[in-house]
């Protein structure tokens, strides 16, 4: 099989399955969630979006729908016996590459979908970009987190950066969900890990000063959201960089263990 093929066929995989299905529903259910806590109608749609989210749990669903699409699938093929029969017609370093690829792109995607589903649901409110007054549920007059000046001089460019937010943040913790699918061999302890890392270091730093803000990797989830500490964009990009680095460390390492065991 050639190098383009197994690039090909991964893609395949990870974007043409049912699992997209969960994905639209509980961005569905994010909306309706958003809309029943937080009824005040709200002119500019980007504001509105950003309070449905908040409102409507992304903060935990959100990390579990970016391991929906593939994050298993490493841990899927060789179960099923596909490791064996790939690496027998590629190179095992092609078929991992275009495995980590693959991966990282749809947890992207379906965080930068979930966005847009909220968003499009939110616009039957009306549309008025014009209007850049900003609400939230705390006394601010802008978002909290990086480049929160743009949202008042420019809408549309802000919410570009809350998409590439969300498709950065899916990506790498997506490959984080791929890492510990292997160490287990149980699909929903590597579905369920971005939620509970990110929650669980959530938890630490609001109940104990020892451990730092800068370990919030909500921060690149929601950078609209009020923390104890205003995350800035260097912040949010070592995060990113450190859990990618992480990722793929521990996935060219441990890979190579399950290869060699084949």
């Amino acid at each position: 099989m050639k190098k383009a093929n197994v690039y090909k066929e991964e893609f395949f995989r990870a974007f043409w399955n049912p699992r997209w299905l969960i994905v639209i529903l509980l961005s569905i259910i994010i909306f309706f969630i958003g809309n029943y806590r937080w009824p005040i109608p709200l002119k500019n749609p980007v504001n509105r979006m950003m309070m449905l989210l908040d409102y409507g749990y992304f903060d935990f669903l959100g990390a579990v729908l970016l391991a929906v699409p593939f994050a298993d699938s490493f841990l899927t093929d060789s179960q099923q016996g596909f490791t064996r029969f790939i690496i027998q017609r590629t190179n095992f370093k092609h078929y991992l590459s275009a495995k980590i690829l693959a991966t990282g792109l749809s947890g992207g995607v379906s965080l930068i979908l979930s966005n847009l589903i909220v968003f499009l649901l939110g616009l039957g409110k009306g549309i008025d970009f014009s209007d850049v007054s900003f609400r939230a549920g705390y006394q601010g007059t802008m978002p909290w987190g990086p480049f929160s000046e743009l949202y008042g001089q420019n809408p549309c460019a802000y919410f570009g950066y809350l998409l590439l937010s969300v498709f950065i943040f899916g990506f790498v913790w997506s490959l984080l969900a791929m890492f510990f699918s292997t160490l287990s061999r149980n699909r929903y302890i590597t579905l369920a890990a971005p939620l509970v890392i990110t929650q669980g270091l959530r938890v630490l730093i609001e109940r104990n000063d020892i451990v730092p803000y800068q370990l919030n990797a909500l921060f690149g989830l929601q950078p609209y959201a009020v923390f104890f500490e205003r995350p800035t964009f260097s912040i949010q990009l070592l995060q990113y960089l450190a859990v990618l680095v992480l990722s793929l460390i521990g996935l060219f390492v441990f890979t190579r263990k399950k290869h060699e065991t084949i």
